[in-house]
């Protein structure tokens, strides 16, 4: 799914050692597995998001360096995101270069794709 949406974009999507590379241009997305977390970092904004499971949900953080200013917390069964959390890395990479390729000319708009971009992601992978 995440390949071919890739493809149709141009976005070069990388695979690496757990992590996840979406690249077009300049603009490049990693998305890093980190024992039960996602961190995504988008190379030209100061934000990083981190998606993890907690015992009900799972919760979004963003980070503007290592200040949390923004969290999200999803009703999605944390054993889900456990499941499908190779999906959701390559997903998020995908998912929010294409966003950022489209919405280049609002950068404020990029922190609302880091809240609700991985809500989408979650769903899509788990199939609901």
């Amino acid at each position: 799914m995440w390949d071919s949406l890739a493809r149709k974009y141009g976005v070069e999507l990388i695979e690496k050692d757990g992590m996840f590379i979406a690249r077009k241009g300049s603009l490049e997305v990693t998305s890093k597995i980190v024992d039960d977390k996602v961190v995504v970092r988008v190379n030209t904004l100061p934000y990083t998001a981190v998606i993890q499971p907690t015992k009900d949900g799972v919760v979004n953080t963003v980070y503007l360096g290592v200040l949390p200013i923004a969290q999200v917390k999803y009703r999605v069964e944390p054993q889900d995101f456990s499941d499908k959390i190779k999906c959701i890395a390559r997903g998020l990479a995908t998912l929010l270069i294409i966003a950022l390729i489209l919405t280049i000319l609002f950068p404020g708009f990029a922190l609302i794709l880091l809240l609700v971009g991985p809500l989408i992601v979650i769903l899509l992978c788990i199939g609901w």
